[in-house]
Order: C-alpha cells, then structure tokens, then sequence
C-alpha cells in the first residue's frame, strides 16, 4: 500500500516538512522583523491598526517567539532526517543537543530567550500561575542578553546592546540548517 503523502504519519517522519515548516516560521520572523524596522509606521496604516500604533513595540515579543519556534522545528527537523529520537520539548537546548549541534555560550543565551518567548511570553503577558517564577527569569535573561551594564556615576545601569536582531537569528538559523543539509 502506498502511503498517504498528506496523512499524519507521513508528514511526522517526513523531514523536508520539518524543515520547511521551520522556514516558514523563519520568513514570518523576517516580514516582522521589516515591519518592526517600519519607523513612517507604513505598515500599521496599510493594516488600518490605528493611529499611533507601533510595530516595533506590538511585534517585540512575538518576534523572538517565532525566532524560537523555527529553531525548535529545525532541530527536530534534523533529528527526524538522521533518525534521532528527539525529546518533547520547546527547550533549545536539549533540542540542539538532540540534534547533535553544538551551541556557543552567546547562542546558549539566546536559545534561553528563545524558549522563555515560546513557551509564554511571545503568547502572554505573563507565564502561568503555576511559572509565576518564570517572569523573573525572563526579565534576568532579557538583561543578560539583551543589554551592557554602564556606570551612570556611582550607579549601574544598562542599555540596549541591539544583540536581538535578525542577522543574529538567522546566523544561528543558517548554522542549523548546514548542519540539516550534511
């Protein structure tokens, strides 16, 4: 019997769905990070979002959640091409670890980003009751990465170090997807 090339089965060990998926999910992270970069506010006019409405601050928080999500189904998309068992999670970590890539101190962070931003952050204004301790977490992750400490005098201070980017993301896409493609 010749399998259904649309059936469940099919699609779930079929790794260019994986990775195309995975593209896809990169694209959307693309068309918002353009749309973010929108500073005559175009695109927010064009859609009718209202006056004064900012893509740069609505579009902030899903970015790195789509980020997140493409890496999290290229990895997979990696485990089900070599035939890895890979675990049933958002964690990048594991992930890449699954997936046989190794990962940088500086991606490590990122993918700690990444995950908190799939998990709830990219979806909700706060994580779960039960992870109330996750929005802490999140805010030491998003100082950690996302900006330098400075002396204002005697005090500390940070600012923005512009690390979450999308030539940043799509570097350690790209490097994901090499490791796919050999």
């Amino acid at each position: 019997m010749i399998e259904d090339i649309g059936s469940f089965e099919f699609r779930k060990k079929t790794h260019q769905y994986w990775y195309n998926k995975s593209n896809d999910l990169r694209a959307s992270a693309g068309a918002l990070w353009f749309a973010m970069s929108d500073s005559d506010n175009n695109i927010a006019e064009h859609l009718k979002l209202g006056s004064g409405f900012s893509m740069g601050i609505a579009c902030y928080p899903v970015f790195p959640m789509l980020c997140g999500l493409s890496l999290e189904v290229l990895y997979k998309a990696i485990c089900v091409r070599k035939d890895i068992k890979f675990k049933s999670t958002h964690n990048l970590i594991i992930l890449a670890k699954d997936a046989q890539i190794d990962i940088t101190d500086e991606e490590s962070k990122f993918f700690k980003f990444f995950t908190e931003s799939i998990i709830w952050d990219g979806k909700y204004p706060v994580p779960s009751d039960k992870q109330k301790h996750e929005y802490d977490k999140l805010t030491e992750l998003h100082y950690d990465l996302l900006f330098d400490k400075i002396k204002i005098g005697s005090l500390d201070g940070y600012t923005p170090n512009g690390k979450l980017n999308w030539e940043n993301f799509n570097n350690i896409w790209l490097k994901g997807s090499y490791n796919y493609h050999f």
